[in-house]
């Protein structure tokens, strides 16, 4: 999430007057989102923070970042969107991501980003694999909950060992 927050700012600056959405698994998600963007100082210097519905972030450059969630997939169509991320992309919807979200980023040459823990093998597991098997659209990464910074250092590790103690090995790899 932190790096697709980051990339987020990085496309609204890059391309002036342009949507960047950024879409949560539920409201209380997208504001937590929010928060940690307006709490940052550098960023608050490109930016003003509205608190309109949905709540937004106007730069200096005519862009916007704005905060949505999927919960209802039709608040979500017709706007031309340069970037979306997607977090816990897996608990949403297919229809969303296929019917919705992709069609608004095609009218603008815009780029998806989906950001998301697994979910069994549904649609976000088939566009994993289609991103390790060399699909010339799509790209895939796979970081370990052990890379996250909340887990490094002494503390961390040992809240990593006590995590891992309540899952079994088939769950945790």
């Amino acid at each position: 999430s932190t790096c697709a927050r980051l990339y987020l700012v990085k496309s609204a600056c890059e391309n002036p007057g342009t949507q960047n959405w950024y879409i949560g698994q539920n409201y209380s998600k997208s504001m937590a989102e929010f928060r940690k963007l307006k709490a940052n100082k550098a960023f608050m210097k490109l930016a003003t923070p509205y608190m309109a519905n949905p709540p937004r972030f106007e730069l200096w450059n005519g862009s916007s970042i704005i905060f949505r969630s999927c919960v209802d997939p039709d608040s979500l169509r017709g706007e031309p969107i340069k970037l979306f991320v997607l977090d816990e992309a897996a608990y949403c919807p297919a229809e969303v991501y296929y019917s919705v979200l992709l069609p608004s980023c095609a009218d603008v040459d815009g780029t998806a980003v989906t950001v998301s823990t697994f979910c069994g093998r549904n649609w976000f597991h088939t566009q994993y694999e289609k991103g390790l098997g060399g699909h010339p659209n799509i790209k895939s990464w796979l970081y370990p909950t052990s890379t996250g910074v909340a887990f490094q250092g002494p503390r961390g590790k040992q809240r990593l060992l006590e995590l891992r103690s309540h899952y079994p090995e088939n769950v945790w790899n």
